[in-house]
């Protein structure tokens, strides 16, 4: 929606309500309860909208980034540029104390994300945001399923129901 609205980039009907079924799909395998927002604890779910709406901005950005012709390491460069003076000085005062299976836990993290980046970046620059960033949607179903496979027991019902949602939109 950020790109129909910042970048110019047509959105159709059809996108439209596929983006709207992905977005639903994502709300079941979340499971938001209707006791959080009657307890008016919504901190959470308003922490994880807005790091959606952050991410969608991001996603924009590097569009943007990729059809002005930058070099694309500029954009994998971003995310590092930032985090590492934001956090480095606590990270490193307690790196002494870490097992090394969190080390190495960290260090794929990082290798992870990195990766991720170098696809999305590249990726972004051949696809419309709105469809690119829909397509990412399917991080949820690959998080419920590397879930299942490192423990978590097999996924509900209405988490089974959001990612169908998921992959038919």
């Amino acid at each position: 929606l950020l790109s129909w609205v910042f970048l110019g980039e047509s959105l159709s009907s059809a996108r439209a309500y596929a983006i709207l079924a992905s977005f639903g799909g994502v709300a079941l395998i979340a499971r938001p309860t209707w006791e959080a927002f009657e307890s008016g604890n919504l901190l959470g779910a308003g922490l994880a909208l807005l790091a959606g709406c952050l991410s969608g901005a991001a996603y924009c950005c590097v569009r943007c980034l990729g059809r002005s012709g930058e070099a694309e390491f500029w954009s994998l460069l971003a995310l590092p540029l930032v985090s590492l003076p934001c956090c480095a000085r606590k990270a490193w005062a307690g790196w002494s104390v870490r097992e090394p299976q969190v080390i190495f836990g960290f260090f794929m993290l990082g290798v992870c994300t990195q990766m991720g980046q170098i696809f999305l970046a590249r990726g972004l620059t051949l696809l419309p945001a709105a469809c690119g960033t829909q397509i990412m949607y399917f991080g949820t179903l690959s998080g419920v399923a590397l879930g299942t496979l490192l423990g978590d027991g097999l996924p509900s019902l209405q988490a089974c129901a959001g990612g169908l949602a998921i992959v038919i939109s």
